[in-house]
């Protein structure tokens, strides 16, 4: 098969093909878990929402009652209605939970339920460390943050530094879905722990012991503001050029459908894979970064469409470096979250950024798979 690069025409869009992407088995399994080291199952037969009260403190903050979900030891003789993905699978079985819905009772019961009844686990991306030190009192943010998922530990994952995982993609050649910080979850799962005891050790370490020095270090790195709006406006003067004027039109007036388009068109692909080639990816493996799942083209597909969002409203020279920089700090979550199951976030471009991303990914897969079958011209 013939190189991307020989077959792209400018303004041909990917149509859904009549091939689909063959997915890995899935046999229906039980819905055994573990806590604390011992199996268990939740019953599916009743909802965790149900199962939770979630009430407001005298300061406002969520709280969900630990006390009011019920586990129920397995029965081998009920029949469950749990399907296990198998390992390897994309979607891969996260819910991202971006760090401003972690105080919402009601969303954290919902995704609760889900982890029990779908066999999911909830990941908290490798930035929500960032998010949680913001502002003058980092010990009360982590607190409050974290507090609803304490109880829940086993049900909490962490994912490893985006930039960790595509770095791997680009030495392999291959796409990665090692996106677990197995370390970092063991401790995170230790410090939730701690927190539903009232023990603060763990937390005070982190604060104010010499972790801290390398989250000060992080928090510095992402102070360079200046440096991320010089990225995005690198992205939006390689893609200006080869937008027609009914392309941008068509972004100013259906901003979010149009980048989402956009990422699942030839001319999109063609991007992507054109961005990871320079990252000095031999052209075959770039391909297959490109047109199958993984972290790094889904990161180049994110930095793209905040470009296009740009594009499509202007004023990049005048705004604030510091929306930039969050913009790409929250591309984590979007990033992980279109690899995932599902994101939740209350941020709206955030939601549209993520929505883009699946969409381009879904929408390379089919091409992929469609030129395997027929070949790159009938694709």
């Amino acid at each position: 098969m013939r190189l991307l690069r020989d077959h792209v025409r400018p303004g041909r869009r990917v149509e859904p093909s009549r091939v689909p992407v063959p997915d890995a088995p899935r046999s229906p399994r039980r819905g055994v878990f573990s806590l604390a080291g011992k199996p268990f199952a939740l019953a599916t037969w009743r909802s965790v929402g149900e199962l939770c009260e979630v009430d407001r403190d005298a300061e406002g903050v969520n709280r969900i009652d630990p006390a009011r979900v019920q586990c129920y030891w397995y029965n081998s003789n009920r029949p469950s209605p749990h399907r296990l993905k198998e390992n390897g699978t994309v979607p891969l079985s996260f819910i991202v939970l971006d760090q401003n819905r972690m105080r919402s009772g009601e969303t954290i019961s919902s995704a609760l339920d889900r982890c029990c009844r779908e066999n999911v686990r909830l990941l908290i991306p490798d930035g929500a460390g960032f998010e949680f030190s913001k502002g003058s009192d980092p010990h009360l943010n982590w607190t409050r943050s974290l507090q609803l998922i304490a109880p829940f530990a086993e049900l909490v994952v962490v994912g490893r530094k985006i930039s960790h995982v595509w770095n791997e993609e680009i030495l392999q050649g291959v796409p990665s879905i090692d996106v677990v910080d197995d370390g970092g979850t063991t401790r995170f799962r230790e410090l939730l722990r701690q927190i539903e005891a009232g023990d603060a050790t763990g937390l005070r370490q982190i604060i104010d012991g010499p972790g801290w020095s390398s989250m000060e270090a992080s928090l510095d790195n992402w102070s360079h503001h200046e440096q991320f709006k010089a990225m995005i406006k690198t992205f939006r003067d390689a893609l200006q050029p080869s937008l027609t004027e009914a392309t941008v039109k068509d972004l100013r007036t259906n901003s979010d459908d149009a980048i989402a388009r956009w990422l699942e068109s030839v001319d999109g692909m063609s991007f992507v894979f054109q961005g990871i080639q320079s990252r000095g990816v031999k052209a075959e493996a770039a391909l297959g970064l490109a047109a199958r799942p993984s972290v790094i083209g889904a990161f180049i597909s994110g930095m793209a469409a905040l470009a296009l969002y740009w594009i499509a409203f202007g004023g990049l020279e005048s705004a604030k470096p510091e929306i930039i920089t969050n913009d790409i700090v929250d591309l984590e979550y979007g990033v992980i979250g279109a690899l995932s199951d599902s994101l939740l976030t209350s941020d709206r471009r955030l939601k549209a950024i993520h929505h883009a991303i699946k969409r381009g990914l879904d929408g390379r897969a089919r091409w992929f798979a469609r030129a395997l079958e027929l070949g790159p011209d009938a694709a």
